[in-house]
């Protein structure tokens, strides 16, 4: 088993490294933080990414306790993650919709 060392400040600035970027410190997350708000909300990467970060903190939460600067993430996080929550419960409403109009017309 291998074992390396991510100097995570000094990862390049792209789509494959922000969920690792994410767990750095001070300037290096909140610039990711900035990346994953310009980001469209349908983008897989945003999704993926939040994803990935909440099931980490709610593990850590559960394990250990979360410490200052993890509760911050989550602070800064929140917003994204239910502006994802939302969007999918509209496209849950509106596909039911469709599936309820379709259901209809064959009725007829």
């Amino acid at each position: 088993m291998r074992t390396k060392i991510i100097a995570v400040h000094q990862l390049q600035k792209s789509g494959e490294t922000l969920w690792l970027r994410i767990l750095g410190r001070g300037q290096v997350q909140k610039e990711v933080i900035e990346e994953l708000r310009n980001l469209s909300v349908e983008n897989p990467l945003r999704f993926n990414v939040l994803e990935l970060v909440y099931n980490l903190l709610t593990m850590l939460e559960l394990n250990r306790g979360l410490e200052p600067e993890d509760r911050e993430l989550i602070m800064e996080l929140s917003p994204l993650y239910l502006e994802r929550l939302e969007n999918a419960t509209q496209k849950g409403r509106q596909e039911g919709k469709y599936i309820q109009s379709v259901a209809t017309t064959i009725k007829q």
